[in-house]
């Protein structure tokens, strides 16, 4: 049975060069709120680049990106320069697992899935939370063809099944999972609208349909699923017919 471990992609790509600094120097701890506030992020033993000098790895995507005659925005969003990634173990494995470990899986990970196929990479392993994790920034300009990098459905369970292997392998047992990617498979993705509307204290379409629901299969008057439909038709009706 195949294991998979926590590997994240949701992260909003950097499509400017501003962004692009500004995530290399999050990963490293190098930004000016983060210094000014005693918070560090890595350590030098603890981060690397393919490709690349680790301490200047934006200017060498951009670089590669004129290589290849790419244009890029210096301040506004507009052409996807760098790709951030990251993965996690889990805070119960904490007694089997060294900061050194975590760095030694990180760059097995990131020679195999990012400079192998050519992209230059930045690899860091965050000291600062419960539970270890690495964080990793990824050309989106192939350095030898200028091809673009692809982090779809495909590649995501390749690297989720590899990662899973790497902490079974050294028994990380809670930091894998024997289904893909999300851990509570029960648990419903929410839209950008209804989100904002529970920031708001309202309650989305879909949450009121729940609630209509709960509430007719916890009415004492109802014995079966059609008892529960036809109030619902009904509770339907008079929200219909009454005056707005």
């Amino acid at each position: 049975m195949a294991v998979y471990g926590n590997v994240n992609v949701k992260y909003a790509p950097c499509k400017s060069a501003a962004q692009l600094h500004s995530a290399a120097d999050y990963i490293l701890g190098k930004k000016k709120e983060q210094l000014s506030s005693g918070v560090i992020k890595t350590k030098s033993e603890l981060y690397n680049a393919f490709g690349c000098n680790r301490d200047n790895f934006a200017n060498s995507v951009l670089m590669t990106r004129k290589m290849h005659q790419k244009k890029y925005s210096r301040f506004f969003p507009r052409d996807l320069l760098a790709q951030k990634l990251s993965i996690s173990f889990h805070p119960e494995d904490n007694d089997k697992l060294t900061y050194e470990d975590a760095y030694k899986i990180a760059e097995d990970f990131a020679h195999k899935f990012f400079w192998k196929k050519g992209f230059e990479v930045l690899v860091a392993v965050h000291v600062d939370t419960e539970h270890v994790h690495v964080h990793f920034l990824v050309n989106n300009c192939n350095q030898k063809d200028g091809s673009s990098f692809r982090r779809g459905p495909k590649e995501l369970v390749e690297m989720s099944e590899y990662f899973g292997e790497q902490c079974r392998s050294r028994s990380l047992t809670h930091s894998v999972r024997d289904s893909f990617y999300n851990p509570d498979k029960t648990r419903e993705e929410r839209t950008f609208a209804e989100s904002q509307m529970e920031k708001r204290g309202k309650l989305s379409f879909k949450d009121e349909i729940r609630v209509f629901i709960r509430l007719a299969m916890n009415d004492p008057t109802t014995q079966n699923i059609h008892d529960v439909v036809n109030m619902l038709e009904r509770t339907y009706q008079s929200m219909k017919d009454y005056p707005r």
